[in-house]
Protein backbone atom coordinates (compact mmCIF):
# COMPACT_ATOMS: atom_id res chain seq x y z
CA UNK A 1 0.00 0.00 0.00
CA UNK A 2 1.27 3.77 -0.84
CA UNK A 3 2.31 6.03 1.67
CA UNK A 4 -1.29 7.87 1.28
CA UNK A 5 -3.03 4.77 3.21
CA UNK A 6 -1.94 5.02 6.37
CA UNK A 7 -4.73 4.84 9.16
CA UNK A 8 -5.26 6.45 12.37
CA UNK A 9 -6.54 4.61 14.99
CA UNK A 10 -8.92 7.04 16.94
CA UNK A 11 -9.94 5.52 20.72
CA UNK A 12 -12.23 7.49 23.20
CA UNK A 13 -12.06 5.94 27.38
CA UNK A 14 -12.99 6.91 30.25
CA UNK A 15 -11.99 3.37 32.35
CA UNK A 16 -8.53 3.42 33.09
CA UNK A 17 -8.25 -0.25 33.29
CA UNK A 18 -8.45 -0.69 29.97
CA UNK A 19 -4.96 0.95 29.02
CA UNK A 20 -3.35 -2.24 28.42
CA UNK A 21 -5.98 -3.44 26.06
CA UNK A 22 -6.10 -0.22 23.97
CA UNK A 23 -2.49 -0.04 23.94
CA UNK A 24 -2.04 -4.37 22.94
CA UNK A 25 -5.01 -3.50 20.40
CA UNK A 26 -2.69 -1.17 18.90
CA UNK A 27 0.42 -2.79 18.89
CA UNK A 28 -0.86 -5.92 17.69
CA UNK A 29 -2.11 -4.81 14.28
CA UNK A 30 0.08 -5.67 11.68
CA UNK A 31 -0.08 -2.47 9.89
CA UNK A 32 2.85 -0.25 8.74
CA UNK A 33 1.50 2.88 8.37
CA UNK A 34 -0.21 3.79 11.39
CA UNK A 35 -1.02 6.27 14.66
CA UNK A 36 -3.07 6.12 17.60
CA UNK A 37 -4.96 8.81 19.02
CA UNK A 38 -6.28 8.47 22.37
CA UNK A 39 -8.83 10.62 24.25
CA UNK A 40 -9.11 10.48 27.54
CA UNK A 41 -12.52 11.60 28.60
CA UNK A 42 -12.21 11.70 32.35
CA UNK A 43 -11.52 14.34 34.45
CA UNK A 44 -9.46 11.88 37.14
CA UNK A 45 -7.47 9.59 34.85
CA UNK A 46 -3.72 9.96 35.22
CA UNK A 47 -2.64 11.49 31.38
CA UNK A 48 1.34 11.37 32.77
CA UNK A 49 0.58 8.09 33.38
CA UNK A 50 -0.72 6.66 30.04
CA UNK A 51 2.01 8.68 27.93
CA UNK A 52 4.90 6.95 30.26
CA UNK A 53 3.02 3.62 29.17
CA UNK A 54 2.89 4.44 25.70
CA UNK A 55 7.38 5.29 25.92
CA UNK A 56 8.00 2.68 27.86
CA UNK A 57 5.59 0.27 25.77
CA UNK A 58 7.46 1.19 22.53
CA UNK A 59 4.57 2.05 21.36
CA UNK A 60 5.21 4.10 17.98
CA UNK A 61 3.01 7.27 16.79
CA UNK A 62 0.95 7.54 19.76
CA UNK A 63 -0.45 10.76 21.22
CA UNK A 64 -2.77 11.49 24.56
CA UNK A 65 -4.84 14.18 24.78
CA UNK A 66 -7.41 14.25 28.04
CA UNK A 67 -10.72 16.23 27.77
CA UNK A 68 -13.19 17.21 30.35
CA UNK A 69 -15.73 14.30 30.97
CA UNK A 70 -18.81 16.62 30.79
CA UNK A 71 -17.75 16.55 26.87
CA UNK A 72 -19.95 13.99 24.77
CA UNK A 73 -18.39 11.00 23.06
CA UNK A 74 -19.35 12.43 19.37
CA UNK A 75 -17.47 16.00 20.46
CA UNK A 76 -14.07 13.96 21.72
CA UNK A 77 -14.17 11.56 18.17
CA UNK A 78 -14.79 15.21 16.33
CA UNK A 79 -11.72 16.28 18.41
CA UNK A 80 -9.28 13.64 17.56
CA UNK A 81 -10.41 13.03 14.01
CA UNK A 82 -9.53 16.85 13.98
CA UNK A 83 -5.37 16.24 15.42
CA UNK A 84 -5.06 13.24 13.18
CA UNK A 85 -2.52 13.06 10.20
CA UNK A 86 -3.76 10.16 8.24
CA UNK A 87 -6.70 10.19 5.57
CA UNK A 88 -8.47 7.20 6.62
CA UNK A 89 -9.96 7.05 10.04
CA UNK A 90 -10.17 3.78 12.41
CA UNK A 91 -12.59 3.78 15.65
CA UNK A 92 -11.55 0.82 17.94
CA UNK A 93 -13.62 0.61 21.37
CA UNK A 94 -11.30 0.56 24.36
CA UNK A 95 -13.30 -2.73 26.01
CA UNK A 96 -13.30 -5.27 22.46
CA UNK A 97 -10.57 -7.23 20.77
CA UNK A 98 -9.09 -6.34 17.31
CA UNK A 99 -6.59 -9.17 15.66
CA UNK A 100 -3.15 -8.58 13.99
CA UNK A 101 -5.08 -8.68 10.38
CA UNK A 102 -7.93 -5.95 11.40
CA UNK A 103 -6.77 -3.09 9.84
CA UNK A 104 -5.47 -5.02 7.20
CA UNK A 105 -8.92 -6.08 6.66
CA UNK A 106 -10.64 -3.11 6.58
CA UNK A 107 -8.09 -1.36 4.38
CA UNK A 108 -8.08 -4.30 1.70
CA UNK A 109 -11.73 -4.24 1.77
CA UNK A 110 -12.34 -0.69 1.22
CA UNK A 111 -10.02 0.12 -1.17
CA UNK A 112 -10.30 -3.00 -3.06
CA UNK A 113 -14.42 -2.83 -2.90
CA UNK A 114 -14.12 1.17 -3.62
CA UNK A 115 -16.25 1.93 -0.64
CA UNK A 116 -16.00 5.11 1.70
CA UNK A 117 -17.12 2.94 4.61
CA UNK A 118 -15.96 -0.41 6.06
CA UNK A 119 -17.50 -2.17 9.09
CA UNK A 120 -19.23 -5.14 10.47
CA UNK A 121 -22.74 -6.38 10.29
CA UNK A 122 -21.76 -9.76 11.52
CA UNK A 123 -19.41 -10.36 14.32
CA UNK A 124 -17.88 -12.30 17.23
CA UNK A 125 -19.70 -11.55 20.61
CA UNK A 126 -17.98 -12.64 23.71
CA UNK A 127 -20.13 -12.95 27.12
CA UNK A 128 -16.75 -12.91 29.39
CA UNK A 129 -18.88 -13.99 32.49
CA UNK A 130 -20.55 -16.56 30.92
CA UNK A 131 -17.90 -17.70 28.60
CA UNK A 132 -19.73 -17.66 25.76
CA UNK A 133 -19.20 -16.99 22.01
CA UNK A 134 -21.51 -16.45 19.53
CA UNK A 135 -21.76 -14.72 16.30
CA UNK A 136 -24.07 -11.57 16.23
CA UNK A 137 -26.00 -10.07 13.49
CA UNK A 138 -26.97 -6.44 12.96
CA UNK A 139 -30.10 -5.83 10.61
CA UNK A 140 -30.00 -2.10 10.13
CA UNK A 141 -26.35 -0.62 10.97
CA UNK A 142 -22.65 -1.43 11.27
CA UNK A 143 -21.20 -1.87 14.83
CA UNK A 144 -19.26 1.19 15.89
CA UNK A 145 -16.18 0.16 17.14
CA UNK A 146 -15.69 -1.80 13.99
CA UNK A 147 -15.97 1.44 11.53
CA UNK A 148 -13.08 2.18 9.27
CA UNK A 149 -13.31 5.39 6.81
CA UNK A 150 -11.74 8.02 5.05
CA UNK A 151 -11.43 11.63 6.45
CA UNK A 152 -13.33 13.25 3.27
CA UNK A 153 -16.53 11.26 5.08
CA UNK A 154 -16.17 12.58 8.06
CA UNK A 155 -15.70 16.32 7.05
CA UNK A 156 -19.26 15.43 5.16
CA UNK A 157 -21.23 13.80 8.43
CA UNK A 158 -19.21 14.67 11.61
CA UNK A 159 -20.20 12.65 14.41
CA UNK A 160 -22.63 14.31 16.40
CA UNK A 161 -22.45 15.76 20.09
CA UNK A 162 -24.04 12.81 21.82
CA UNK A 163 -22.40 10.10 24.23
CA UNK A 164 -24.82 7.39 23.14
CA UNK A 165 -25.92 6.40 19.34
CA UNK A 166 -23.60 8.45 17.59
CA UNK A 167 -22.19 5.80 15.90
CA UNK A 168 -25.89 4.76 14.66
CA UNK A 169 -26.32 8.52 13.61
CA UNK A 170 -22.89 8.27 11.60
CA UNK A 171 -23.93 5.30 10.10
CA UNK A 172 -27.30 6.77 8.77
CA UNK A 173 -25.78 10.16 7.85
CA UNK A 174 -23.97 7.56 5.04
CA UNK A 175 -26.83 5.95 4.18
CA UNK A 176 -29.10 9.23 3.48
CA UNK A 177 -25.70 10.51 1.65
CA UNK A 178 -25.45 7.60 -0.38
CA UNK A 179 -21.87 6.36 0.65
CA UNK A 180 -20.75 3.10 -0.52
CA UNK A 181 -20.24 0.66 2.13
CA UNK A 182 -18.62 -2.69 2.59
CA UNK A 183 -18.19 -5.55 5.09
CA UNK A 184 -14.85 -7.29 5.67
CA UNK A 185 -14.18 -10.72 7.61
CA UNK A 186 -15.67 -11.04 10.97
CA UNK A 187 -13.20 -13.09 12.32
CA UNK A 188 -10.51 -11.01 13.07
CA UNK A 189 -13.06 -8.61 15.65
CA UNK A 190 -14.52 -9.53 18.97
CA UNK A 191 -17.31 -7.60 20.81
CA UNK A 192 -16.58 -8.14 24.35
CA UNK A 193 -18.81 -7.66 27.24
CA UNK A 194 -20.66 -8.71 30.32
CA UNK A 195 -24.31 -10.11 30.57
CA UNK A 196 -24.53 -7.33 33.41
CA UNK A 197 -25.44 -3.84 31.50
CA UNK A 198 -23.65 -2.15 34.25
CA UNK A 199 -20.29 -1.31 32.64
CA UNK A 200 -21.78 -0.84 29.18
CA UNK A 201 -22.88 2.36 27.45
CA UNK A 202 -25.49 -0.03 25.12
CA UNK A 203 -27.68 -1.44 27.82
CA UNK A 204 -30.24 -4.46 26.55
CA UNK A 205 -31.99 -6.74 28.41
CA UNK A 206 -31.56 -10.41 27.53
CA UNK A 207 -33.47 -10.75 24.97
CA UNK A 208 -31.98 -8.14 22.67
CA UNK A 209 -28.62 -8.90 23.67
CA UNK A 210 -28.97 -12.36 21.91
CA UNK A 211 -31.52 -11.59 19.40
CA UNK A 212 -29.71 -12.31 15.83
CA UNK A 213 -27.24 -14.47 17.37
CA UNK A 214 -25.54 -17.86 16.67
CA UNK A 215 -24.29 -19.93 19.44
CA UNK A 216 -20.05 -20.84 18.77
CA UNK A 217 -19.43 -22.29 22.08
CA UNK A 218 -18.26 -21.88 25.41
CA UNK A 219 -15.04 -21.11 26.57
CA UNK A 220 -12.28 -19.51 28.80
CA UNK A 221 -10.63 -17.86 25.51
CA UNK A 222 -12.02 -17.14 21.89
CA UNK A 223 -8.39 -16.74 20.44
CA UNK A 224 -8.55 -19.90 18.64
CA UNK A 225 -11.43 -18.93 16.62
CA UNK A 226 -10.38 -15.49 15.61
CA UNK A 227 -8.11 -15.16 12.48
Amino acid sequence: MSKNTGVSVIVCTNKPHMMHNIFNNYQRQDYWNKEMIIILNHNRINKRKWRKFAHQSNSHNVTVYQLPEELSLGKCLNFAIRKSRFNYLAKFDDDDYYASTYLQNSMHTLLNENAGVVGRQDFYMYIQDKQELLIRHTDNHLIGGSLLFHKKIWKKIPFEDRSTGEDDAFYSGCVANKIPMAQPTFKDFVYIRQSNNKHHTWQPDEHTLYYNTTFVTHTDSFHPYIS
